[in-house]
């Protein structure tokens, strides 16, 4: 599986929104569909404060994904839904504090209302997953990962060592 997460330089620049304006996905075999989570905590609990709900909704997310095999960097497109689209700073600036450089294609969009009262916001998301390693090709427009199927241990660890041998890593700069 390879993932590159596309900045195009004929659409405009959304790395300060803390977003890829588009992710291409080759060859993806299990891909994981996270329903909305919301500020609620493992016990069911509404945390309280809306930048306490952000980062549940994305600890939430991580741990859907980390319990599927997978990490944050598997996440290829999320879906923020707000009450106050006046929160989105606080929000782009956890988003940015989740995802680091591996930012998923976004949409944010403004909600009257949530499933329940209390909640301020719900992200749901996709993930892709399988055994992946990120190659940047030093090229400010996109960034690359790799996969193989599952099953495949043993080749897996062949190619990847042939992959990120000196031989070969020039080839990526």
């Amino acid at each position: 599986m390879q993932i590159e997460r596309l900045k195009p330089t004929n659409v405009w620049d959304s790395t300060p929104y803390k977003f890829s304006q588009a992710i291409r996905v080759r060859q993806c075999q299990d891909l994981l569909f996270i329903a909305g989570q919301t500020g609620m905590d493992d016990k069911g609990q509404i945390v309280q404060g809306l930048e306490a709900q952000i980062r549940q909704c994305f600890e939430n997310i991580r741990r859907v994904v980390n319990g599927a095999g997978g990490s944050m960097a598997n996440v290829i497109k999320i879906t923020g839904y707000l009450r106050d689209v006046g929160a989105l700073e606080t929000y782009t600036k956890i988003v940015a504090e989740f995802f680091g450089d591996n930012l998923p294609a976004a949409t944010v969009v403004q909600v009257t209302a949530l499933a329940l009262e209390p909640l301020l916001v719900e992200v749901d998301a996709v993930a892709v997953l399988g055994f992946m390693r990120a190659v940047s090709t030093q090229k400010p427009n996109f960034y690359f990962a790799f996969s193989l199927p599952r099953g495949s241990r043993l080749l897996n660890q062949s190619i990847m060592r042939r992959l990120t041998s000196s031989r070969f890593s020039g080839a990526w700069n």
